[in-house]
């Protein structure tokens, strides 16, 4: 097929004529060792996870110390933004949907 109304002729494939091509080998700059990969490898996250199921809600409080409060299976918990430690964890009998921090930071 070809599309003549374009300023280039292109044709058009169907999808039973693509093949996918096999990746022989990584380009040099994946595998190669270099000062600035080093340096980026070199940074450690800082926080490991250990909520033991999925965040279903993620929010930040608008005011410093800018805590994060997250909803994860029958538990909310809240973050400190400084450390990335929790620092309160709240359980609940049903699965919460959504969180907030007041204006006071409460």
């Amino acid at each position: 097929f070809f599309f003549s109304n374009l300023s280039h002729p292109i044709m058009a494939l169907s999808s039973q004529a693509y093949k996918s091509v096999q990746i022989e080998k990584f380009a040099q700059s994946v595998t190669k060792i270099s000062p600035e990969n080093q340096y980026w490898d070199s940074f450690r996250p800082k926080y490991e996870d250990k909520l033991h199921a999925s965040v279903a809600f993620v929010r930040f409080a608008a005011k410093e110390p800018y805590d994060c409060i997250t909803c994860s299976n029958y538990d909310v918990r809240i973050f400190r933004s400084g450390t990335f430690q929790c620092h309160k964890k709240l359980g609940f009998k049903k699965n919460p949907l959504s969180a907030d921090i007041r204006g006071d930071n409460k």
